[in-house]
């Protein structure tokens, strides 16, 4: 067996999954599904249990 040698596109999408990651960990968590008036937005969460439901 042999090694290949790394080159610039064998890296790449690994060193741009780095790069989403990292722009992940420091991006603000903004997400709020209440709304103005202190209330929760049924929309909002019936559309995300509902997401979360397909993906499993």
């Amino acid at each position: 067996m042999y090694q290949k040698k790394l080159n610039f596109y064998n890296v790449m999408p690994f060193l741009v999954l780095l790069a989403v990651a990292l722009l992940g960990v420091f991006a603000p968590a903004d997400i709020s599904f209440v709304d103005k008036n202190g209330n929760y937005n049924s929309a909002d969460i019936a559309w995300i249990l509902t997401a979360t439901a397909l993906v499993f």
